[in-house]
């Protein structure tokens, strides 16, 4: 193999080398694109996620337990029976007049 033979079969093999490299670089920019995307769409799922959290503790801090709830009812219970016992003396006094 001559000089020249070697110097054109390097060429040849340095501009395939080249082709391969761009349709890389093609095709790394396009992974870029949609990892991008992607990565887009993770934070605002992400951010949702966090909205959604947020509104659900507030909803824990603004719904009535069930023990909350049996202990107003507990309290409705002995106001009512106050009130029963006061109305009544409150008739005792008046057939007192």
């Amino acid at each position: 193999m001559t000089n020249e033979e070697f110097q054109k079969l390097m060429l040849e093999q340095l501009q395939g080398i080249n082709t391969r490299l761009n349709g890389l670089d093609n095709r790394l920019e396009n992974v870029e694109g949609q990892l991008g995307e992607t990565n887009g769409i993770v934070k605002a799922l992400m951010h949702r996620t966090e909205e959604l959290d947020a509104k659900f503790d507030g909803l824990l801090h603004t719904t009535a337990t069930k023990d909350a709830v049996e202990r107003v009812e507990t309290k409705i219970d002995i106001l009512t029976h106050r009130v029963i016992a006061q109305d009544g003396e409150i008739q005792l006094l008046k057939k007192a007049k």
